[in-house]
């Protein structure tokens, strides 16, 4: 299995306390005879987040447990992880941030022979 993130982006209109904030990370992943993907799990964490330079920037890992049938018709179960980045502008120059993550909404989002696209909402 191979995967590689795809593109990630971070929507926000201001970052303040108690206010969520979504980023949307896809990433592309080669699952050998993969005939229909059953039910796919997310968990993601933060690992590092600060503002720097009026941005705020959040590092995390996304986990994805992905039940699948293969073409021989068997139930089969991988699991794999991807880092993701997010920035948003903000009006705090610098300083640290409590950040904590959920995805909150996680679905294939192309399959293409043994190439299957996974897109994560993470708030």
């Amino acid at each position: 299995m191979i995967f590689n993130p795809v593109y990630e982006k971070i929507n926000a209109l201001s970052v303040k306390k108690g206010e969520t904030v979504q980023s949307v990370v896809e990433n592309a992943f080669t699952l050998k005879s993969v005939g229909e993907v059953v039910k796919i799990d997310a968990k993601s964490r933060v690992t590092n987040a600060e503002i720097v330079d009026g941005y705020a920037r959040a590092e995390g890992v996304v986990s994805y447990k992905v039940l699948y049938i293969d073409l021989q018709g068997a139930l089969t179960c991988e699991n794999f992880s991807a880092s993701f980045n997010a920035k948003s502008p903000c009006e705090v120059k610098n300083g640290k941030v409590n950040a904590h993550s959920v995805a909150v909404d996680t679905g294939v989002s192309a399959l293409s022979g043994e190439e299957v696209k996974i897109a994560s909402v993470i708030e």
